[in-house]
């Protein structure tokens, strides 16, 4: 805020000169009154022939010279409004208000700086509504077409990694970005994007806005996200290392406990469901219970370990 007194003074003063018009278009509207009343009855009275054709001459000049000041004085009462609401103008503009309410985040001047008021829209502070927040999430380009607008999306920040947040995704932005060198590289006007080797990575951006009531978010956290494409309740899940591909079928072996102590490993054909980058879900094959093997073998390499196992047991 500024030294505001002269524009107070200027406001004061317009203020004022209003009141004063104000009072005259009362004064105005008695005296038309007064004239209006005077001018019938001397319009009766000479048609009577009991005035003389002066007075009736007076009374209709009087009338007609108040109505023009009644209407001088109305143009004067709007002119002084408009020089008021300038003068407010002038004065609201020593005081910088934000446009909404929220948190500064950032101060882009210094005390004692002087700033340009030439600007167009000068930027003293930076001020975000940090009640909700927008999560961008980067989605490789091989991804991108399983990515749709609702998509439910799991995420957790570095300082709290065991704690889940949930959001959907409300836009996929059409435009890509590219990573290069470390580097990002978004798409130019007129479409085009340069990219200075193959090992170029191409993402394209999915954002959600999230409620944010505590305020735990805040601006440029890292996330890590999970976007959710499908999902099965109840449903019977091994690690997905145990499946293991035969003839270009999904094998499982499962684990039994012979009686004399001796494990055994039972091939299983399954169908699968859903993946991720840990579990799959078994449709059929497994039951609930079972226990499967997890080694990093080949199914031909887990069948002789457990070969193996027995010779040994039996000599």
């Amino acid at each position: 805020e500024i030294d505001s007194a002269t524009q107070q003074n200027n406001v004061d003063t317009k203020k004022a000169q209003l009141g004063i018009y104000e009072a005259k278009l009362n004064s105005a509207k008695v005296a038309l009154e007064i004239s209006k009343t005077k001018f019938k009855r001397e319009q009766e009275l000479f048609a009577k022939n009991a005035t003389s054709k002066e007075e009736f001459e007076n009374a209709k000049n009087t009338l007609a010279a108040n109505e023009a000041s009644l209407k001088e004085i109305e143009a004067q009462i709007v002119q002084a409004k408009i020089s008021l609401n300038t003068a407010q103008i002038d004065l609201g503009y020593t005081k910088i208000t934000a446009p909404k309410g929220g948190v500064v985040v950032s101060v882009q001047v210094e005390e004692g700086q002087t700033v340009n008021s030439n600007q167009t829209t000068p930027t003293i502070v930076n001020i975000a509504d940090l009640s909700k927040v927008q999560l961008k999430m980067e989605i490789a380009e091989g991804d991108i077409t399983k990515i749709k607008v609702g998509s439910k999306v799991e995420y957790s920040i570095l300082s709290e990694p065991n704690r889940k947040f949930y959001a959907r995704i409300s836009s996929i932005d059409p435009g890509l970005t590219t990573l290069s060198n470390g580097k990002y590289a978004t798409t130019t006007s007129s479409g085009s994007t340069t990219t200075s080797s193959s090992s170029s990575a191409i993402y394209y951006y999915a954002k959600a806005i999230v409620d944010n009531p505590d305020g735990t978010l805040r601006i440029g956290m890292t996330t890590q996200n999970t976007i959710i494409l499908d999902s099965a309740k109840d449903a019977v899940i091994v690690p997905s290392i145990a499946i293991k591909k035969e003839d270009g079928k999904s094998v499982v072996y499962v684990l039994k406990k012979g009686k004399d102590g001796l494990d055994t490993a039972e091939r299983r054909e399954v169908q699968t469901g859903l993946i991720d980058s840990l579990k799959t879900q078994i449709l059929s094959g497994v039951e609930e219970g079972e226990e499967v093997v997890t080694k990093r073998n080949s199914a031909a390499e887990i069948s002789e370990m457990f070969e193996k196992e027995k010779r040994k047991m039996k000599f």
